[in-house]
């Protein structure tokens, strides 16, 4: 999952030439994409922070739902040096299931703490789940 409140070492940021301004709907996952493409490394983490959903933001509203896709197919293209093929949905999907089988209590635990954010009804003191 892409976030927002993505942290990275000053020089690993530098490699990259910052934000892509192109990707108006997705600028955290073109960074860290980047990102990976010069070699930074990634740990898999507790989740680190929180960030709220409004009905007006780019995605809560959906509004730049076409850009988003656009700017998923540059960055897909980019990482993986070929177009999209009809397969990589169903690959997507497989090994998105094979990740959160391997932590079923991560998946379930936070099942109940994203629906109270889809529905504004978000207490940080319950923070983390569980």
């Amino acid at each position: 999952m892409c976030s927002p409140q993505l942290s990275s070492k000053r020089d690993a940021f530098v490699q990259t030439n910052g934000f892509n301004e192109k990707h108006r709907a997705c600028w955290d996952a073109g960074l860290w994409a980047d990102l990976a493409l010069s070699g930074a490394k990634f740990h898999e983490k507790e989740a680190f922070g929180v960030f709220r959903m409004y009905a007006d933001s780019i995605t809560g509203s959906d509004r730049l739902r076409q850009q988003f896709l656009s700017d998923m197919d540059a960055i897909f293209e980019r990482v993986m040096r070929r177009p999209k093929r009809l397969t990589d949905h169903a690959l997507a999907l497989l090994l998105r299931f094979l990740k959160f089988s391997r932590h079923p209590h991560r998946t379930l635990g936070y099942k109940p703490f994203f629906h109270a954010i889809r529905k504004g009804q978000l207490s940080v003191g319950s923070f983390p789940p569980g």
